[in-house]
């Protein structure tokens, strides 16, 4: 059989050992959520810095979809704008035209567009 050294915590040196480890566990608690903090703050940072670079590729559209839309569906107008692929110059038609005869084709403006 082996021995275990245990101290009862009613003694001097037991209740000494027991606040070592309360303190210990604090002090790694602290620093755990220290760390989330920073982790927090740096992507948030991050993301207010592009946020500042990033620029509305539709700010000066004359793209008759873009005009019309501003006012229909502004919000989607505003988060394409800000997308990769209005950067690459993607406009709403190269998407959403298609053929007349085009399974589920609608007319709208002129044109067909899916439905």
């Amino acid at each position: 059989m082996t021995e275990q050294s245990t101290l009862p915590p009613n003694t001097k040196q037991g209740w000494l050992t027991a606040g070592r480890v309360l303190v210990i566990g604090l002090v790694g608690v602290v620093l755990v959520l220290g760390l989330i903090l920073i982790i927090i703050a740096v992507s948030r940072s991050e993301e207010a810095a592009e946020g500042i670079a990033r620029v509305n590729a539709l700010a000066n559209s004359d793209n008759p979809c873009v005009k019309c839309h501003r006012n229909a569906t502004p919000g989607i107008v505003e988060q394409y704008g800000f997308s990769t692929m209005a950067v690459a110059k993607v406009q709403c038609q190269d998407c959403h035209e298609v053929a007349k005869d085009y399974p589920g084709a609608v007319e709208h403006e002129g044109t067909y567009v899916l439905g």
